[in-house]
């Protein structure tokens, strides 16, 4: 994200920690602007995603498991300290936003990326009624995951009160709109490759199961069943699509990034 880059003042020589690192994509995006002399520290409280992070690993980029509101490292350890899609993951959202303020040094910065939701899609199988069923059974859903300790699938619209709470200063946010279009016939491009990772059969049933377990007390089993059965079909027809060439979808899931400066102590 050549925005984050330029919100965050990247030089080389700068010390950056990422909260929730994964498998390292933020790192990878940011670490170009920081060599040489630089280097980009990864916590992650996922031992197997430490594992795929260190597999793709740039040049001065070291990673660890670990919770990130309890890194193992000095207070004002880094110039910037970053995260992606951590926030929304978190029944306390604040305490990952204390630790990354104590991670900084005066003058550092602190920056949030979340994605908003809820996302928007369009393709040759939308259907728009059972489009605005499964809304009501993901709206119903992130409900329950906030009372269930789950975490807040809406902090993205609250970072900038949480980094004003935490003493940040010259809060800045801005939208980036997340958008991913592909054409129908479109094989082999970039676009197609991160249409392919953005649907990831895996990942998309584990979400829907999870939506779908949160709802049930609200939603009645035959809605939940329906939502289920659409977005199965979804999944068919995106899998026949691609291998035809005659697939085309237009995602829209925006990212909120929040970025401040910690004051002096």
């Amino acid at each position: 994200m050549d925005s984050l880059r330029a919100l965050l003042v990247l030089r080389p020589g700068l010390r950056v920690a990422d909260l929730g690192c994964g498998s390292g994509h933020l790192g990878r995006l940011l670490w170009p602007a920081l060599a040489p002399g630089g280097h980009i520290d990864g916590f992650d409280a996922d031992p197997a995603q430490i594992v795929a992070a260190r597999g793709l690993a740039s040049p001065g980029a070291r990673f660890e498991e670990a919770d990130a509101r309890c890194v193992p490292r000095p207070a004002q350890s880094y110039d910037r300290v970053v995260c992606q899609a951590l926030l929304v993951h978190q029944a306390r959202p604040e305490e990952v936003v204390r630790e990354m303020v104590r991670l900084t040094r005066p003058g550092g910065l602190v920056a949030v990326v979340e994605p908003r939701w809820p996302s928007r899609t369009r393709h040759p199988a939308t259907d728009p009624a059972m489009e605005a069923m499964g809304s009501r059974v993901a709206t119903v859903a992130a409900a329950a995951a906030v009372r269930a300790g789950l975490g807040d699938w809406s902090v993205a619209d609250r970072l900038p009160a949480l980094f004003r709470d935490h003493g940040l200063e010259a809060v800045r946010t801005w939208v980036h709109p997340g958008l991913v279009a592909v054409p129908a016939g479109v094989t082999g491009t970039g676009e197609q490759r991160l249409l392919r990772a953005l649907t990831h059969p895996v990942e998309e049933v584990a979400e829907e199961q999870l939506q779908g377990s949160l709802a049930a007390d609200v939603c009645a089993p035959a809605e939940l069943q329906a939502v289920a059965s659409y977005r199965g079909r979804v999944r068919a027809a995106r899998r026949d699509g691609l291998r035809a060439g005659s697939w085309w979808e237009w995602r829209e899931h925006p990212l909120v990034v929040c970025v401040g400066t910690r004051g002096a102590v």
